[in-house]
């Protein structure tokens, strides 16, 4: 077959940015390079002893990306049967150790205030780092999840974020009671830009990828 295993007495180093493979399975470890950007094409991945994209000391650098594609289709087999976690398909699973260190960023602030359809800017709880052309995302604070919204920045003056495009939806940051009890609600604001990505393809289908990773007692 077409896979590529990587055997259980083996530490290899990837130097070759571009794979495209049916599966790749890391019985020993695999190691990605820090000067090399990676574009991975595979059915599924399942990691039986190492994967090392970074580390906690030294994180895969900024200027570098990774980016690993699960194109599996609905009609495909079942990668691995008889094993806990069940996997299924277009499936990165965890039996051995994953350690997936990128770019370190804040990737999450809250709104400080609330934020209506038709405007450009957002007003944070926190400074951010974030930069011109990053992607983010609106969480929705109504009962209609589909409002949530993904929005690009132009420009970014301490915790005030200005957009290319007006907000199709209201998004809230107000404190509130029920039963007596009070609470505030504030739509969460998460940075989408990563320098390591796991990609679902195929997604004509509406199927999407499955990461699992089992509990490692060790």
């Amino acid at each position: 077959n077409n896979d590529i295993v990587i055997p259980v007495d083996r530490h290899v180093f990837l130097d070759n940015g571009t794979i495209s493979t049916n599966d790749l399975i890391i019985d020993g470890t695999l190691e990605f390079m820090p000067d090399i950007d990676y574009n991975i094409n595979v059915n599924n991945i399942v990691v039986n002893g190492k994967l090392i994209i970074g580390t906690e000391q030294s994180p895969f650098p900024c200027a570098r990306s990774v980016e690993l594609n699960l194109r599996s289709s609905v009609n495909d087999e079942v990668f691995i049967q008889n094993k806990i976690p069940s996997v299924g398909k277009k499936a990165f699973v965890v039996y051995g150790i994953a350690e997936v260190y990128g770019c370190q960023a804040m990737a999450q602030a809250s709104l400080l205030e609330p934020a209506s359809a038709g405007m450009t800017s957002l007003v944070l709880d926190r400074a951010v780092s974030w930069n011109e052309g990053d992607e983010i995302v609106v969480a929705s604070t109504s009962f209609d999840g589909a409002e949530a919204e993904e929005c690009v920045i132009i420009s970014v003056h301490g915790n005030k974020v200005n957009l290319a495009a007006p907000l199709k939806h209201f998004h809230d940051a107000s404190a509130s009671s029920y039963d007596g009890i009070g609470f505030t609600v504030s739509a969460e604001v998460g940075l989408l830009n990563r320098n390591i990505k796991f990609v679902a393809q195929n997604n004509a289908e509406k199927f999407g990828a499955r990461l699992l990773v089992n509990k490692n007692e060790n």
